[in-house]
């Protein structure tokens, strides 16, 4: 799959700007300086001169997606001490990854029809379900005694809700983008986002080791609250009049 993906991309996707430069010719080393200085302008202006929805998506972008620890690298160990085999860890990421999958396009549909501020507000709150429940069970009756039948459950269902999260979480961001540098702000937003996914696999894995999974499931919902608290002062996407540092009223000059 991933050879036909670059396959396809190689022969039949173009780049108009790509061909033109490539046609013009000239030093490599100069065009690559060139576009990385118009680059670098381009983030400074899509975060710092493109209204208060850019700078309050970093905020939001650098904050957990949600109880993110049954999804990344908890989950892996977790699997580990649970003591299960190699082919039921197998199985159970299958289900896993279908099953968020399908949460994604379900996420995306009751965005759409409900409102994408308002879903994933709830999505992020059910993710602390499965957590807290695991949590609960593990401070209880220890991580080795919980059937796997229900182990199975409470992972596939964080996998299911966090799809709705992830793919809301996505869509958010793309309301937040000023269309003129959308591109840059948006791979920003991803990117910081990939980062808060980095730092808290590296805080909950410290966690873990000096205290327990009881701990870090717990620590992982606390920090929703945040996002929920949030939620409520992100706008999906600036008005006409506030897009660009040098549009007015009604996309005419600033005076």
């Amino acid at each position: 799959m991933l050879l036909a993906n670059l396959l396809l991309v190689i022969f039949f996707v173009k780049d108009p700007d790509v061909v033109a430069q490539a046609e013009k010719g000239g030093d490599v080393l100069q065009a690559l300086t060139e576009s990385f200085k118009s680059f670098v302008k381009e983030l400074y202006v899509s975060f710092l001169r493109s209204g208060s929805g850019p700078k309050l998506g970093l905020i939001f972008s650098v904050l957990p997606i949600g109880a993110l620890a049954l999804a990344y690298a908890t989950l892996g160990t977790l699997k580990v001490d649970y003591g299960s085999t190699d082919m039921q860890n197998a199985e159970l990421s299958v289900y896993n990854t279908v099953t968020a999958g399908v949460g994604c396009l379900i996420g995306g549909f009751l965005g759409d029809r409900f409102g994408i501020k308002k879903m994933l507000w709830l999505f992020y709150a059910l993710t602390t379900v499965p957590t807290v429940y695991l949590g609960l069970q593990i401070a209880t009756i220890g991580l080795e005694s919980i059937p796997l039948a229900e182990f199975y459950g409470v992972i596939v269902g964080h996998g299911a809700v966090y799809g709705m999260t992830f793919g809301l979480h996505a869509a958010i961001f793309m309301g937040m983008t000023n269309p003129a540098v959308a591109a840059t702000q948006f791979t920003a937003f991803m990117a910081m986002s990939n980062l808060a996914i980095s730092i808290g696999s590296y805080w909950q894995g410290i966690v873990a080791e000096r205290v327990d999974y009881a701990m870090v499931l717990y620590l992982d919902s606390v920090l929703v609250i945040i996002r929920l608290l949030l939620i409520p002062c992100v706008r999906n996407g600036e008005a006409p009049s506030q897009i660009g540092p040098s549009l007015g009223v009604a996309g005419e000059p600033a005076a």
